[in-house]
């Protein structure tokens, strides 16, 4: 494919993964983090296009290999195959745990934030 990125991708998350949330978006359960990377990679195909966005970061070290973030997320796109439009936004709540000095996600929770 012409103007694909081929460099090899580093991970993401750590060996085991808690995900959840009340969101439609959600992965409930344990997962090793190559199974977490794997759904974030086939959920990109439900959509024709698709812009994510992340702000109002706040994050706490509870100890020097750990941090909890709490984050506001918003996706925008298109649903395939006919392209119906759609806009949401969430809060975030995240564990990083840092393994062989990087960050990885260890827990990830989607809290659906009230419509107004």
């Amino acid at each position: 494919m012409a103007g694909r990125d081929e460099r090899p991708r580093r991970p993401l998350f750590a060996e085991s993964c808690r995900g959840g949330g009340s969101s439609p978006i959600r992965l409930p359960g344990t997962f090793p983090g190559r199974r977490s990377a794997e759904f974030g990679a086939r959920a990109r195909f439900h959509f024709t296009h698709l812009s994510l966005t992340f702000h109002d970061l706040t994050v706490f070290f509870p100890n020097p290999e750990t941090a909890e973030v709490v984050l506001t997320g918003g996706s925008q796109g298109a649903v395939f195959p006919r392209g119906y439009p759609f806009k949401r936004s969430g809060e975030i709540d995240c564990v990083l745990k840092k393994q062989e000095g990087r960050w990885l996600f260890n827990k990830w929770e989607i809290v659906e934030v009230l419509k107004r």
